[in-house]
Parts: structure tokens; C-alpha cells; sequence
């Protein structure tokens, strides 16, 4: 019995000094997040690895401390709860640090979603480039970031713009009595308080301006009375150099701060009473010679369109209808919408017979054809319908689906301004929206395909079914063996639409543009708006030139083509072109294909699409001025 005593006394001895028979091992408190959030830079794209703390505000007390993930998030954290007021501070170079006021709430952390401010500077001077005396009152602003930040140069020049972030920068330079200078800085470098050119002494960039040319431009109607309140823009193609005026009651205007090395500048002149450019349609020769020019042009008064868009049956008028004018589909056409009683107007008519094509979501398009006349009224009125839908299949020879073909409307009525389009899904099936009653026609691309062109939609019928046959072109695509970057390109002789004959080994010392395309191309029209840009910047240049090589079969066709679109450079097609003739020589199986021909005759790029293309011209261009 004493040894049973000693084994109970022992155990209760452990009991009392170790507890483990009484209760559990207290549990260490979790971290629990205080304060979350994000912080983000101009773009709103996340900032990583900002350090944020998290300070008491009555005491000081540093209390937690995160850094940024690549998204810009963070949670700072504590093991105790907490409450009462803090600091977030917020640090990461090269932002200013930023501090935001929060309470804590253990049970419903704070959330904070800040941007960082950018902590670069860019500081300089502005001189004169004849004799480097300080323009005083110069306006330097800066462009980076979908934002901008200016500064007045003082009496010695020197200007400085802050709080700028990491982003490239575009340069805009101002002062009376001085060209414009515009231009890029590149990236406003992150760990350095100020940005400058490689050629500039540190710590400031120079920026020198020369003596202005000034143009008077005066705008007249068809009587040489001035016309006020013309808008007029006005573009250095050369420069990329863009103004924007109005007329003043007397007709007149002033384009000044231009480059006195300007030779031409194209304008485009809008007003709602008169015949407006779609383009810049109208040049300017500047003088060699002169600082300063006059120029007057004219005007040709327009016509008005007004009406009423009912719907048939109510005869009630509909709003937001688009009544536009013109023969295709265009964003330069004039154009209104009807009111919310169905009333329109549409100004700056040209004169004659014209074409108004009405769209209105859930109702069949309406056209009509009427004559305007000089500084008057025409009235046309359209009782809309409900619209149909027109569905289909696109398969191929073997009757499988065929995914992502473009389906297009294109003549209706003998015009094309439906506008209409569809893309086939999985399965080839595709429909066409708001599609009119009568006949109209479309056509079907898909690249590997050969297109399917004005293939007709009947009145009364909404289903169709359209087989695509393989481009042996596009399968022999890896056969083609164009030649190549450092090649001579291969000679031809061409004869275009309007009868002109080009060598191309004329053509030497010229940088030549060569697009081998079709208007039955899906992807070539997708690089129109491309050439048209390289077109607008450089097509006046003495040293360049543009052709395009249709591998179309209607020459008449093409040539309206080219002309709705204002296609103004070379165009060559069909046997008497030679168009199927240089494309052989250069291995074009496929289309588009573009190539860049330098001066000395050599290919310089090929595959050339979207922003590549206007960049590759751009280089090449700027490299021969540099010679």
C-alpha cells in the first residue's frame, strides 16, 4: 500500500508542475493583415516592390511593414489587434513617397488604392539658334503618360518641369517669333533627377529655336466674299507638324511658329455651308525665299439635306437614326442623326445628285438617290421597316466549317454603303444584322481560301450556304522565293491605270515602296489604313515612291476603287499592267505582300505589316536625309 501511495504522489507532482493532465498548451496568436491595398503607376499598371509601413499616428510606433507583389498589392500585418489612427507610408524610387491616413479596424481592415506620383525632373534652357541668347517666356511642355506638364522659361531661359514619371516623353517648344520644335525625349530615365540628349552637358537639355515662317491664308466663296469661321488644319507633312484655326469674320487666318525649311504644307478646309475636304486636298508650295507668304482659296457653297424618318407602320418618327451622303462607306461623308422627333439635317451637301442611306438598328437600311442644289434645301423623307436577318454556312470542299471567314456586304442598289459585316463561328455559321429587304451581294474572305466576290442575297430568302475552294497561292507559299533583305530586287517595266509607264531601274536613288495586294484581299485591307498613312507623311517626297501591284482582274473596278478611297499613289493590274508578270518575279504567293527598296536597288524589308511598315519607311527615309 505505501508504494501505491508513492506512485499516486508522484503523479500528482507531475500533474501540478506540468499541467499537461489540467489543460492544453496556450496557442501563439496568428498574424492577422491590418491594412491591404494597392498601389499603381500613371497607367494604372501595378507597382512592384514599394516598401509600405504602417505607423501609430499619435505615437510614431512603426507597427508593420510589406513590400509591393508585381501587381501592386500588399497586406501589411500584425499579431496584435489593433485600433486607432495610422500611417501608410508608401516609398519606391522614382515616385515621391506618399503617406495616407487610416483608422484601424481589426474586424474590417482599411483599404487604401493610391497612385504614385513620378519624382524625375527634366530642367534646360531655351536659346536662340543664331546667336544663343535666352528666349525668355518660352513654353517647354512636355507630353508622357496621357498627361502634360508646361513651363515658361525666365529671363535667362532656363525652364524646369517635376514630378514627371519613368515614361517616354514628347517635346512640344514655343515662343513669338519662333518655329515650333516638337520632337522625342525617349525615356525619362528612373535614377536620375534630370534627362537630357547624349550630346548636352549634364544636367540640363538644350533646346534651340530658330526664326519662324509665317503663312496668310484667306478663304472666299465663289463671289471672292470672305467666308468666316472656316476650320482649317493645316499639316508639315514632313515634320508631323499639326495646327488648327478659324477664320475671322474677314476670312482671314494665320498659321505661324512654322519651320522656315517647310516646302509645303496640305490642308483641309470644313465649314457646314460649303463643299469641306475629306483630306488634306489642298497644297501649299512655300518659298525658299520668304519668311512669310499669302494664300487665298475657295469655297464652293454646299447644299442641305433635311427630312423625316418614320416608322412605316406608326408613322411616328424614330430617333438616332444615321443619315449619311455619299456612294460608299466612309467616315468623312457628311452625316446627321435623327432627332427624337425623326427630324435630320444634313449640311455641307455637295451639289448634284447625290446618294442618302439611312441605318437604324432593328430596321431595314433605306436609299435614295436626290438632287441638291448650291446653298439650298433638298427634303427626303424614309419610312422605315423592320429589318431581316440574313444567316449562312461557309464550308470548304470537303464541307467542314469554316471558322473566322469575314463575310462582307458589298453592292446594294448599285452602291456600296451597307456597310454590313459578319464572321463565321465554329461551326461556320454567321449572321447579318439589319440587313435590307431587297437584293444586295456579298463577298467572303479567309486567308488560304480563295474569296468569294459579290455573291448576290435575294429578296425573300434569309439562308445560305457558301463552299470556299483552298488558294493553291497560299499552299505554295513555302515555295515562293522572293528575294530576300540584301537582294537585288528583280527589274520590271509596268504601265498603270492612268497610262503611265515606270521602270523601276529608273528609279534609282529613290527609296521605293512595292505592295503586291488585292480588293478582294481581307488582310490587304486591313493594311490600307497603313499605306494611307505612309502615303499622307511621305507620298510628296521627291525621293519616294509608292506602288501597288492589284491582283485584280477589272481594271475599272480597281480604278474606282483607288478613287472612293483616295489611293493617290502608283497602281498597276491585269495583263496590260504586267501585274501577274511581277509577281512572278518576286515569288508573291500570297497577299499582302510589301517590300522596301532602297536607293541602291536592294531589298531593304519584306512582310512588312501595320506599325512595322510605317517604321521601316520612317528609318529609311530619315537615314538618307542623314547622308
Amino acid at each position: 500500500m505505501a508504494k501505491n501511495v508513492l506512485c499516486i504522489a508522484i503523479c500528482l507532482l507531475l500533474t501540478a508542475t506540468t499541467g499537461f493532465a489540467q489543460k492544453a498548451q496556450p496557442e501563439t496568436a496568428k498574424p492577422r493583415p491590418i491594412v491591404v491595398g494597392q498601389v499603381y503607376d500613371y497607367v494604372g499598371a501595378g507597382v512592384a516592390d514599394a516598401v509600405v509601413t504602417v505607423t501609430l499616428k499619435s505615437t510614431g510606433e512603426k507597427i508593420g511593414e510589406a513590400r509591393t507583389d508585381r501587381l501592386g498589392d500588399f497586406a501589411v500585418q500584425s499579431d496584435k489587434p489593433l485600433r486607432g489612427s495610422a500611417v501608410v507610408h508608401v516609398e519606391r524610387a522614382p515616385y515621391k513617397p506618399l503617406d495616407i491616413a487610416v483608422e484601424l479596424d481589426p474586424d474590417n481592415p482599411p483599404f487604401v488604392a493610391e497612385e504614385l506620383v513620378g519624382a524625375i525632373a527634366c530642367c534646360g534652357r531655351v536659346i536662340d539658334d543664331r546667336d544663343e541668347s535666352p528666349i525668355a517666356g518660352a513654353t517647354v511642355t512636355l507630353s508622357a503618360a496621357y498627361r502634360q506638364w508646361s513651363d515658361r522659361a525666365d529671363p535667362d531661359g532656363h525652364f524646369c518641369i517635376r514630378d514627371l514619371p519613368p515614361a517616354p516623353a514628347q517635346f512640344t517648344v514655343e515662343a513669338e517669333g519662333y518655329a515650333r520644335e516638337t520632337g522625342n525625349i525617349g525615356d525619362l530615365p528612373a535614377n536620375a533627377a534630370t534627362t537630357r540628349p547624349a550630346s548636352q552637358p549634364a544636367g540640363q537639355i538644350i533646346f534651340r529655336l530658330k526664326p519662324e515662317r509665317i503663312v496668310h491664308l484667306t478663304i472666299t466663296d465663289g463671289k471672292g466674299s470672305p467666308i468666316p469661321r472656316v476650320s482649317v488644319e493645316a499639316v508639315d507633312e514632313q515634320r508631323a507638324d499639326y495646327r488648327h484655326v478659324i477664320t475671322g469674320d474677314d476670312g482671314k487666318v494665320d498659321l505661324r511658329g512654322l519651320s522656315f525649311d517647310a516646302r509645303k504644307l496640305s490642308l483641309r478646309l470644313s465649314h457646314a455651308d460649303y463643299v469641306s475636304g475629306t483630306d488634306f486636298d489642298r497644297t501649299i508650295d512655300l518659298p525658299a525665299d520668304a519668311a512669310e507668304s499669302q494664300h487665298t482659296f475657295t469655297m464652293a457653297a454646299a447644299g442641305k439635306l433635311t427630312g423625316t424618318i418614320m416608322d412605316a407602320e406608326s408613322r411616328a418618327g424614330v430617333m438616332g437614326a444615321r443619315v449619311s451622303v455619299g456612294e460608299v462607306v466612309s467616315d468623312f461623308t457628311p452625316r446627321a442623326w435623327s432627332d427624337m422627333n425623326g427630324k435630320y439635317t444634313v449640311s455641307g451637301v455637295a451639289p448634284g445628285e447625290v446618294v442618302v442611306t439611312v441605318h437604324l438598328s432593328g430596321y431595314a437600311p433605306q436609299l435614295r438617290t436626290t438632287t441638291v442644289e448650291a446653298g439650298d434645301e433638298a427634303r427626303v423623307d424614309f419610312r422605315m421597316s423592320p429589318a431581316r436577318t440574313i444567316a449562312g454556312t461557309v464550308h470548304d470542299a470537303d464541307g467542314k466549317p469554316v471558322a473566322g471567314a469575314h463575310v462582307a456586304a458589298t453592292k446594294w442598289q448599285g452602291h456600296e454603303t451597307l456597310g454590313l459585316q459578319a464572321m463565321t463561328g465554329p461551326s461556320g455559321r454567321f449572321e447579318i444584322l439589319d440587313a435590307p429587304l431587297d437584293t444586295f451581294s456579298v463577298s467572303i474572305y479567309k486567308p488560304g481560301f480563295k474569296p468569294l466576290i459579290d455573291r448576290p442575297i435575294d429578296e425573300g430568302r434569309s439562308d445560305y450556304e457558301f463552299s470556299l475552294a483552298v488558294d493553291e497561292r497560299a499552299s505554295r507559299q513555302a515555295e515562293a522565293k522572293g528575294p530576300a533583305v540584301g537582294e537585288p530586287a528583280p527589274t520590271f517595266k509596268l504601265t498603270t491605270l492612268d497610262g503611265k509607264t515606270i521602270d523601276l531601274g529608273e528609279l534609282r536613288g529613290k527609296t521605293v515602296l512595292l505592295d503586291f495586294w488585292a480588293t478582294w484581299c481581307g488582310p490587304c485591307l486591313a493594311e490600307l489604313p497603313n499605306m494611307q498613312a505612309v502615303y499622307k507623311d511621305y507620298g510628296s517626297r521627291p525621293d519616294f515612291v509608292m506602288i501597288g501591284i492589284s491582283l485584280d482582274s477589272d481594271a475599272d473596278a480597281l480604278r474606282k476603287f483607288v478613287k472612293d478611297r483616295q489611293m493617290g499613289w502608283n497602281h498597276a493590274c491585269c495583263e496590260a499592267g504586267h501585274a501577274e508578270e511581277i509577281a512572278e518575279k518576286y515569288g508573291v504567293f500570297a497577299i499582302p505582300s510589301i517590300y522596301l527598296i532602297g536607293p541602291d536597288g536592294k531589298i531593304v524589308a519584306t512582310d512588312l505589316r501595320g506599325a512595322a511598315l510605317q517604321q521601316a519607311v520612317r528609318e529609311r527615309l530619315e537615314s538618307t536625309d542623314s547622308r
